[in-house]
């Protein structure tokens, strides 16, 4: 946690309003310790802590060009950015698999077939090859 030292100014803005904090003991009294909206004040005004969730996407960091924000580690933690390619960002605003196929050029197989594939003959959900055996 940051500890304020004599003279120091802190400022937050919510988006709302601004909030000056000081910690300018030669002019009486410092921080007094306590909730101050999105900030809270402890250790006689020495620590401030930032409330959950007051601090907004545009307020943590910059981000790097074509990365989506969430965890690919496998494992709970901080936020990461995962990268995000050309391939991924046609598929991500189509809404239902249909527009998926469109977008990707997958073709519309209609009429119905029967394949084998050595002595198994494919079932609902089975991968054969490069074909998703599907009812639809």
């Amino acid at each position: 946690m940051p500890t304020m030292m004599s003279g120091h100014i802190v400022q937050y803005e919510d988006g709302v309003e601004m909030t000056t904090l000081s910690n300018d003991v030669t002019g009486g009294a410092g921080l007094t310790d306590g909730d101050m909206g999105d900030i809270t004040v402890g250790g006689t005004g020495t620590t401030l802590t930032i409330d959950n969730d007051a601090v907004s996407y545009a307020k943590i960091q910059n981000v790097t060009n074509d990365r989506l924000l969430g965890r690919q580690a496998g494992t709970s933690g901080d936020i990461e950015e995962i990268p995000c390619t050309a391939a991924a960002r046609t598929v991500l605003d189509d809404t239902t698999v249909a527009a998926m196929r469109t977008t990707l050029g997958v073709p519309t197989i209609t009429g119905t077939a029967t394949v084998t594939v050595g002595n198994v003959e494919p079932t609902v959900g089975m991968v054969v090859g490069d074909i998703w055996v599907d009812t639809t």
